[in-house]
């Protein structure tokens, strides 16, 4: 009886499959980088970017004030998608 050896299911990773990147600047001068997760489970079969996009505005709600500038890129395009100074939506400039 051969046994094969078992196959490593392969999930999603963040950066790697993440459809948008979150930057934040902090008043007291700390920065941080977090990736979007576009699935509901590792092993999913889909990815929705409204997911990702969902859990990026409960961090910005709960940072508030705390967070000084939140710049959010489409990783694909590298381009600014939005754009928020303590906690409040700016508009975005698109003639830059």
């Amino acid at each position: 009886m051969n046994q094969q050896p078992k196959k490593k299911r392969k999930g999603w990773r963040l950066g790697r499959d993440s459809y948008h990147k979150l930057i934040v600047y902090f008043h007291n001068g700390n920065s941080r980088t977090r990736y979007s997760i576009d699935w509901r489970h590792a092993y999913s079969k889909t990815r929705d970017p409204a997911i990702g996009f969902a859990n990026f505005r409960k961090l910005i709600s709960k940072w508030g004030k705390a967070a000084k500038t939140v710049l959010i890129y489409h990783i694909a395009t590298d381009t600014k998608v939005a754009h928020y100074f303590e906690g409040e939506e700016v508009e975005i400039d698109d003639d830059v």
